[in-house]
């Protein structure tokens, strides 16, 4: 079946409220995930005033949100679709929370914290621009190339507003007993932020303990239970789950909203206190958790690549201070980026109106500098020659000079990617198409098409011929293989990890499936791995997923 715009290819789910099924849209040549209404509700509803009411969706631009791209109503040649509204998404290769809670039941301290934080940054936002989610789940958390990625935001909201009475009239329900603040659970109209800072706090126990905070044999149970009882301890089913983190968890699901955490932000710091103690070596290593795998990668690749007097130099750490103003963002996987002197590192950072934007900090200066036009950028990354910085803002990706100098746009790239580049012109990226390239005026052409079922991640060029390491993850697990750009080759290098940077001194930088950063001996030219990998440092596991 085919919309105007877009041609449905097959189903991918059905929810409370919508059937979610892949599609692609010609005009860009993308796959997208179409979700449309449930019959019954599209008639309940209202066609347009739901559309109306789902527009200040699409004003929700965030790294941890899938974003709204489109809607509108299937017209009379789309058979038992016609007259049903739909919206459109980026589609996202990967999985969801659900899925990953099923295989595994539970998850590694540390990665469930790191999720928390980042749904709780997407959460903040949405809620300094006035949305609730209202049905926070992990059904609604995607994860995909390590990040987490929160869905069907304000969907429910849109709804509750385009149903108004009628909602109540039918019975009909939004949000899912299990993950229901109370005020919430007894229908009270008002519902605020700090509702879904109780949904958090019940995903989050549920993610560490293997179930939510309050399950039953029928809704009217879970709810009764909700309203009555207290959660049970975390610690006493799983001991090496810090008090910090518990007693964090155990507040956002106070019953009352009052005494719940003010916001989503306050929640994810009581989550890593370190985060925001005093600066020390170790707080600024939990500061910077969510961004572990990435700030490992790209400081053990500067730091092999000095030169040396000894056959094994010495390991530098140090901290970069930053002012209040212009401080690091910790939510977003890809937040930061290293000349490839060494000398100007390029971050995320919130000023103190809470906009988001990316900053350059020289290490021969004090203060670090906003970068022209990256308002809501990310996935930061400089050019071989130390030159340019491109950055991906919106579905677009820009570059700037840093001589000085205004944005300048390179390509639409449609979604959540973290390019390379590929001599001075040229970008490199990996979406659910497979590996892409990019120049300045054309549009991203597809040179490497992804197999069904796989995931490409993170490339990386090496220096010279235009040839791309980057991880496939198929079946559960990853690899890393190299990819000729000009000769359209592809080589397993006999190495599984993903996230591969190499650097001068001739060894290869990856990320390990036992989740710690690891550096190998690599002939760029024979794309082959010498010898054995070492550990670079054994205080930065990150969960491999």
């Amino acid at each position: 079946m085919t919309s105007t715009a877009y041609l449905l290819d097959r189903e991918l789910g059905r929810g409370g409220m919508a059937t979610v099924y892949l599609a692609r849209d010609p005009k860009h040549d993308r796959q997208v995930a179409v979700k449309v209404l449930h019959p019954e509700l599209a008639v309940l509803l209202g066609t347009e005033r739901f559309l109306r009411e789902i527009r200040v969706i699409a004003t929700l631009q965030h790294p941890h949100i899938v974003g709204l791209i489109d809607s509108g109503v299937f017209g009379p040649g789309d058979g038992e679709l016609a007259g049903r509204p739909y919206y459109v998404m980026p589609y996202v290769a990967g999985q969801s929370l659900r899925d990953r809670l099923e295989r595994e039941g539970q998850l590694p301290v540390r990665e469930a914290v790191r999720i928390a934080g980042e749904v709780a940054a997407a959460l903040d936002y949405a809620h300094r621009h006035g949305v609730v989610h209202r049905d926070v789940k992990p059904e609604n958390i995607l994860l995909a190339e390590g990040s987490a990625l929160v869905t069907d935001f304000g969907i429910a909201l849109a709804v509750e507003q385009a149903g108004g009475e009628r909602m109540t009239q039918t019975g009909l329900s939004l949000g899912t007993p299990s993950y229901m603040s109370p005020e919430q659970a007894m229908g009270e109209r008002t519902i605020t932020a700090r509702s879904d800072i109780y949904a958090l706090g019940a995903v989050t126990y549920e993610m560490l303990t293997g179930e939510p905070p309050f399950t039953g044999p029928t809704a009217q149970a879970v709810v009764a239970r909700v309203l009555s009882e207290p959660p049970r301890p975390i610690r006493s089913t799983r001991p090496n789950v810090s008090a910090e983190v518990e007693a964090a968890i155990l507040r956002a699901l106070e019953r009352i909203p009052a005494d719940r955490f003010t916001t989503a932000a306050e929640f994810a710091d009581a989550l890593t206190p370190s985060a925001s103690s005093a600066p020390s070596a170790s707080s600024a290593s939990s500061a910077l958790s969510a961004t572990a795998l990435l700030a490992a990668i790209l400081l053990a690749a500067f730091a092999l690549s000095r030169p040396r007097a000894a056959p094994v130099p010495p390991v530098y750490r140090f901290l970069v201070t930053l002012p209040a103003n212009a401080a690091v963002v910790g939510d977003i996987l890809s937040v930061m980026a290293l000349s490839p002197d060494g000398t100007v590192l390029a971050y995320n950072g919130r000023d103190t109106l809470g906009v988001r934007r990316l900053y350059l900090r020289r290490m021969d200066a004090l203060e670090p500098v906003p970068v022209p036009g990256s308002e809501n950028g990310a996935a930061p990354v400089f050019s071989p020659d130390g030159q340019w910085l491109a950055f991906r803002t919106g579905s677009r990706m820009v570059r700037v000079p840093l001589a000085g100098g205004p944005a300048e746009p390179i390509c639409e790239v449609g979604g959540l990617v973290r390019p390379t580049w590929i001599g001075r012109d040229a970008l490199v990226f990996a979406d659910p198409r497979g590996i892409n390239v990019c120049t300045p005026g054309k549009e991203a052409t597809t040179v490497l098409p992804a197999d069904s079922g796989d995931a490409f991640q993170f490339p990386h060029a090496l220096p010279g011929d235009g040839t791309v390491l980057f991880g496939i993850r198929r079946g559960g697990s990853s690899r890393i293989v190299a990819y000729d750009v000009g000769d359209r080759a592809v080589k397993d290098i006999g190495l599984a990890g993903t996230d591969p940077h190499y650097v001068d001194t001739g060894h290869l930088v990856y990320l390990a499936p036992d989740g710690l950063v690891r550096a190998v001996a690599f002939d760029p030219e024979a794309l082959e791995v010498r010898g054995e990998g070492v550990v670079v440092d054994e205080t930065l596991p990150v969960t491999f997923s």
